[in-house]
Order: structure tokens, then sequence, then C-alpha cells
């Protein structure tokens, strides 16, 4: 069932953090009064190849870097496919407004939060103001149909599938605290993380409703497809 898929995708989200958490804390201990120490630890205990999904990802290696503060060190660097040639890609938006393909997280005062994308989610973006729906046939107005400006947009990205795109990440191999807390940007997609499957994990997706800002207007939404949804 749909809500169960979700379920087991926060799951897999959970358990990206359980390793990030371990990443970040596993560089110091408590001693019995009470103090943080420093305590030693090899890279390879840290991160391990078998912890990701095979599928998309595509190298695991270790290589020379440098953090922040200038310290050179080593850092894992690690490569995911978003495309695996052999997974099947999309449909990302529905070609109707009944048919039922991805999910996605809308802001909108008539619908909130993570959600299937269904008609009861673009007949919301209607009532927030949003055109995304032809009254006449029913269609989902895509990004790749015609272009209107009083038109409104799912956002599948089409003809991903043609084009090999990989996402790197590059992870110390022995972090060290941050001298301060780095405030999470919602316009410049801040990562805290990444999911087993390579997928990136950032702060508060950019707004729909508002718009991502930076000049660009909302109701535009993106639609996501997840490895295993089944319609």
């Amino acid at each position: 069932m749909k809500f169960e898929q979700i379920r087991i995708l926060f799951t897999t989200i959970g358990l990206a953090f359980c390793v990030l958490t371990f990443i970040a804390c596993n560089g110091c201990s408590t001693s019995d009064n009470g103090e943080e120490e420093e305590e030693v630890v090899t890279g390879d205990e840290l991160i391990q190849e078998s912890f990701f999904n095979a599928t998309p990802l595509t190298s695991f290696e270790k290589i020379d870097c440098t953090l922040e503060d200038g310290t050179v060190t080593e850092c894992y660097q690690i490569t995911f496919s978003a495309n695996p040639a052999n997974v099947t890609q999309g449909p990302y938006c529905p070609e109707y407004a009944d048919d039922t393909v991805s999910l996605t997280i809308y802001d909108g005062t008539s619908s909130t939060g993570f959600q299937v994308v269904t008609r009861a989610l673009f007949e919301a973006m209607e009532v927030d103001g949003f055109d995304i729906i032809d009254n006449e046939t029913g269609e989902v107005h895509d990004a790749d149909s015609e272009q209107r400006d009083d038109w409104k947009y799912c956002l599948g990205g089409n003809g991903v599938a043609d084009v090999e795109v990989n996402v790197t990440y590059i992870i110390p191999a022995s972090p060290k605290m941050a001298s301060s807390n780095n405030v999470i940007s919602t316009t410049d997609f801040d990562l805290v993380g990444l999911s087993l499957d390579g997928i990136p994990i950032a702060g508060d997706p950019p707004s729909i409703y508002d718009g991502p800002g930076r000049g660009i207007e909302g109701g535009n939404i993106p639609a996501l497809r997840p490895l295993w949804w089944s319609s």
C-alpha cells in the first residue's frame, strides 16, 4: 500500500541519519567526570561501501581533501547515479489529474505536507490560485508542454533518463567539530546528509506556495518517484 511505502521511505532516511549521527559523534567520548575527550578513530570504522544501495552506487573511494579550517586529511568520495540505466525512470508528473504516479511536498494553505500527487492536491493548488489543471481535459500542465505565463506546472524532469546524472559526496574520514554552526539555507540547498540510496538530505525544501526565492514565483510543483514505487 502507498502509505506503507511512504513509511519505508522515512525508515530509510532515518537509517541514514543514524549513520550520520555516528559519523559526527564517533570522534569524541565522555570521561567519568563528564568532560568530553578526544578519541582517535580510523576512517574505516566510519563509513563502509556495504552501507549503501549497490544499484545507484557507482564509485566509493578515499581521496586527499582539505577541510574548511584548512586541515589536510582523507575523505570518502562517494558517487551515485541519479538515473541508473537498470532502473525505469518516471513517469513523474501525471498526464491527467486522476493519475497517481509520484510524491511531493506542498506548503500551500489548502493542503500541506509530504503527500501523494493526486487530484485532491491539484484541486487544492487551484483553490490557492494556481492554474495547474486544464479545466476542459483534466490534463496537468507539464513543464514540457506549451508554456504560458498564466499557467503553473508540474516539474517532472522529463528527458533526464537520456542524460547521465551523477551526484558526488565528499565526507571526511576523520571528522572535526566545527567552531560554529552553519545556518541551513532553503535557497542554497545546504546538505545535512544523504540517504542509503544517495538521495541528498537538506533543510526545508524551497517553498512551492511562495516560490523558491531569487525572483521566482510560486506554484510550480516538483514531483518525485522513489525506486520502490509501483503504480
